[in-house]
Order: C-alpha cells, then structure tokens, then sequence
C-alpha cells in the first residue's frame, strides 16, 4: 500500500474516532437531560391512600399561616442534590422558621415491587431518607444534606452520616428491613402521585409549583429566587430579611 494510500485510510480511521466519540458525547448529553425524569410506562397501583406527612420545619408561630413547601425528588438525582444542598439548605437557614417543609419522592410501585430512574439503591436510598424522617425528624434534613454532599453513595454513606449525627442506626434499618420502610416509601409515592410531580425536583408552595427540573429556582440553583417566593407567600409580619434588597 502506497504511502498516499495508507495516509488516506489513517485520515479516515481518525475520522470514525472522532465521530464514534461525538456520539458518544450526544448520548451521555442526553442522558444527563433526561436523568431526572420519571420513570415512564409503568403500571401504577390501582389506588393510593394520601398520608400526612409531618413536616421536617415546623413554622414558629401557630398563629400565622405557614408557607407550605413541598419538594418532590429522587435521592439520587444530581439535580435534586444541587437544589437541596445549594438553594433550600442556605435559604432554610435564614427563614426556616417560616417554612412547613414536606419532602417526598419521584418514583412508582408495579406488581414486583418499587421502581425509580436511577436504579435498586435509589429505591433504598429514598426509603432510608423516610425512615430517618420517622425515627429522628429534627435531624432529618441534616442527614439528607450530609447524603447528598456524596450522593453517588448513596444508601451506603447514609450509615456515616446517621452516625455523625447521632441518629440511632437499629432503628433505621429496622424501619428500612421492616414493614414501616415500605409503608413510608408507598405513601410518599402517592404524594407525589396525588400531586402530579414526575421531575426531580419538583417544587410546590402553598400549593402552587414554583418550579420543575430545569426550570429556575430549581435547576440552577438561586437561593435568592426562593427566598423571594417564600416571602411573598409568607402571611405573617415580614421579617427583615423580607424585606432588605
């Protein structure tokens, strides 16, 4: 073979590299795109039973109506993480206060068992985060913040960080190996359900949704831009930081 000849068959091998790799590139875009939505074409039970859910803040005075926020994600999702631990968990610290705070998850029940995007661990990961909820509410949403700063472990790193918090370990697997875990995750599913909520995250207050996966305060995330919608559907004398630019 020539040298011409072996210089063109190089150049074309190169080109099928470099067009193997942009497909490459595509289909992981796309699959970080749709990463976060719901699992679609499965067979939902034939009823729910909606469950109150205590909510992980509590707003301080009983007198005022409380702004209600409701956050649907999946325990596993990038997304979820990002708004959790970059918008909700700064802004709960200034206004906490003000907030009813109710969390639940994005996924399905089928004749087999529980479905959710990303895979088994997820299921567990979101029935480990309830079962926290139920067995040490105030410390519930320090231990979701403390997974997601290494989501891609979870439910393994939950067991570190129910040990840094102090959060009694029998108890959780007892909920998760029990009937009460399954219990949970059913009824946090039909919340999600009732509500309509197939993206995570997905963002309610007082009953209206703010915001869904890519769409602002959820997607990028903007502490300010949810501070500002609670404020403005909080009842009660403004605070301060309400009110400062």
């Amino acid at each position: 073979m020539g040298w011409a000849r072996r210089r063109t068959v190089a150049t074309m091998m190169v080109m099928v590299m470099v067009m193997v790799m942009m497909m490459g590139v595509v289909v992981q875009a796309t699959a970080v795109q749709q990463c976060c939505a719901a699992v679609e074409d499965v067979k939902e039970p034939d009823e729910f039973v909606y469950a109150y859910q205590a909510p992980l803040y509590k707003a301080g005075d009983p007198r005022i109506h409380n702004v209600v926020l409701e956050v649907y994600v999946m325990s596993k999702c990038g997304d979820a993480v990002q708004f959790v631990n970059q918008a909700l968990r700064p802004v709960l610290e200034r206004v906490g206060d003000l907030v009813d705070l109710n969390i639940n998850y994005v996924a399905n029940v089928t004749d087999e068992g529980f479905v959710s995007k990303h895979g088994a661990l997820e299921v567990q990961g979101d029935m480990q985060q309830l079962c926290v909820m139920s067995v040490a509410p105030d410390k519930a949403f320090d231990f979701i913040v403390c997974c997601n700063d290494d989501y891609k472990l979870i439910p393994e790193v939950g067991e570190d960080c129910a040990r840094a918090l102090e959060i009694d370990l029998h108890d959780v697997n007892h909920c998760m190996k029990g009937h009460l875990g399954p219990k949970l995750l059913r009824a946090s599913i039909a919340n999600t359900h009732a509500r309509g909520a197939t993206w995570s995250p997905t963002i309610y207050l007082n009953g209206q949704m703010i915001c869904r996966w890519n769409e602002t305060p959820c997607y990028t995330p903007n502490p300010q831009a949810l501070l500002q919608f609670i404020c403005n559907a909080y009842q009660g004398p403004r605070p301060e930081l309400c009110t400062s630019p």
